[in-house]
């Protein structure tokens, strides 16, 4: 999948209203220019 444009690092905005449960995160590494997604063995955690 290509990007329409280059990744911004800035601070996400806020939810409105606000999460009542934390977000799933996961550690990304860029390798090549391509953002790799690290993921755990096992079950994701993912958001309901």
């Amino acid at each position: 999948m290509a990007s329409s444009g280059p990744i911004r690092a800035s601070a996400p905005e806020a939810l409105d209203p606000p999460a009542d449960q934390p977000l799933a995160r996961y550690d990304v590494v860029v390798d090549g220019g391509r953002v790799l997604i690290e993921v755990p063995d096992g079950p994701l955690e993912i958001n309901q």
